[in-house]
């Protein structure tokens, strides 16, 4: 069986870790909202974020309100390697998370937290 773990920067070459980055790099998100947006296993997503974290790629923060959540977000100190490594693929392009997921317009939910980077604020 293929090993796909690889260290450090290798783990983007993931697709789907590829989609949760960029999926943090609009905005932080917890696990949930992203296992949500690309119809993902919460473990699955919890596993990929791990990785990521361990790699030092996402930094976790605990929520303030009651502790228990994670708030996931691009880790700053690699930003500029995580562009470097991406540059040539899907950098520079609008990114719509559920559309690179494959959700249809119309499975998307209407209190859909992405809708802002979609189709900019409600007016």
């Amino acid at each position: 069986m293929p090993h796909r773990n690889g260290s450090g920067i290798a783990l983007l070459a993931d697709p789907t870790r590829r989609r949760l980055i960029a999926a943090l790099a609009i905005r932080p998100a917890q696990p949930s909202m992203l296992a949500d947006l690309f119809d993902l296993s919460r473990f699955t997503v919890s596993r990929q974020l791990r990785l990521l974290r361990e790699a030092e790629l996402v930094v976790g923060r605990r929520l303030q309100i009651d502790g228990r959540g994670i708030l996931y977000t691009v880790n700053p100190r690699r930003h500029g390697q995580i562009t470097a490594w991406l540059a040539g693929t899907d950098v520079g392009r609008p990114i719509d998370p559920a559309a690179a997921a494959g959700i249809p317009p119309g499975r998307r939910a209407a209190n859909d937290p992405w809708r802002e980077y979609r189709l900019g604020p409600r007016p």
